[in-house]
């Protein structure tokens, strides 16, 4: 573990997907035995608009207030040191900015239309492909009440960043107390030779992991059909669905990318493993509290 990324971050607004992914940083917070970062941006004024010093003022109380009333909201254990950072500029700056220090960055699942996923891309999306750390995505259904016992199911497309996801995998596996699958969907028509031959291929990728970490039950599951399909149906019965981005650049290999197309549709929490392509970073109007 790394003691200069002694943190878990979560992106929060005032919405009900923000709560829940807060309450998911909160528990992974406390797994890990990390402190928490609340991160919050609040936009920029028009340029055109005329603004004075009161006017920033209050944008700034305005957007604190959002935090500290979603703080009070959560079940924090004592073990768990919450900070929040709260900056007045984009959320996606502000969230890359926070995961260059961070072991793990968790967001909310957005809710924006195909256009605009298309276009500009939602905030999950762009921090799955560019961030520092592993994210993890959130749906609205998750609930911290209820016992997460399902296995944590990795979809290995390829040979596509395995090690990192892999480690991820198998340490997700150990903080909860579960079993792991590997899963691996092979197009429509793949001969049984061919899926006996990616079982093997599966099998000698996991040999390190599994003398490593003696104590996580895994299996592989190869199955035939569309990875789509196969992946989110994964999602129904895992506890943590992993997966990582591609290692080709450019918008048409991650329009096509597994992560990106269960962001919006997983059942269960989503770890992505990004492909550390980070650009240059932006500062803001950037206010730190610390809660105890």
């Amino acid at each position: 573990m790394s003691k200069t990324k002694r943190k878990v971050v979560v992106g929060v607004d005032g919405s009900a997907e923000a709560l829940v992914a807060a309450q998911y940083a909160v528990r992974q917070a406390e797994a890990r035995g990390l402190d928490l970062l609340l991160v919050h941006a609040y936009p920029l004024p028009p340029i055109e608009a005329a603004m004075t010093g009161d006017m920033f003022t209050c944008l700034r109380e305005a957007a604190e207030s959002i935090v500290a009333d979603l703080v009070a909201r959560l079940d924090i254990p004592p073990t768990v040191r919450v900070s929040t950072l709260v900056g007045q500029t984009a959320p996606i700056i502000l969230l890359e900015q926070a995961a260059e220090s961070s072991q793990l960055i968790v967001v909310g699942q957005d809710h924006v239309g195909f256009f605009e996923r298309l276009l500009v891309g939602s905030v999950a999306s762009r921090l799955c492909k560019d961030a520092s750390c592993p994210v993890v995505v959130v749906p609205t259904t998750w609930r911290q009440d209820l016992v997460q016992q399902g296995p944590v199911v990795i979809a290995l497309a390829g040979r596509s960043a395995a090690a990192e996801a892999l480690t991820l995998a198998f340490e997700e596996a150990v903080l909860r107390q579960v079993s792991m699958i590997a899963l691996h969907a092979m197009p429509v028509g793949a001969s049984p030779d061919d899926v006996e031959a990616e079982e093997r291929n599966l099998a000698e990728l996991l040999a390190g992991y599994r003398s490593d970490y003696p104590d996580v039950a895994v299996s592989v599951s190869t199955v035939v059909g569309d990875p789509d399909r196969v992946v989110l149906e994964s999602s129904l019965s895992a506890s943590l669905l992993v997966v990582s981005t591609s290692r080709a650049t450019g918008l048409a290999s991650w329009t096509r990318s597994l992560a990106r197309l269960v962001l919006n549709r997983t059942h269960c929490p989503v770890a992505v493993i990004p492909r550390h392509n980070m650009g240059e970073k932006h500062g803001g109007d950037l206010t730190h509290a610390a809660h105890h």
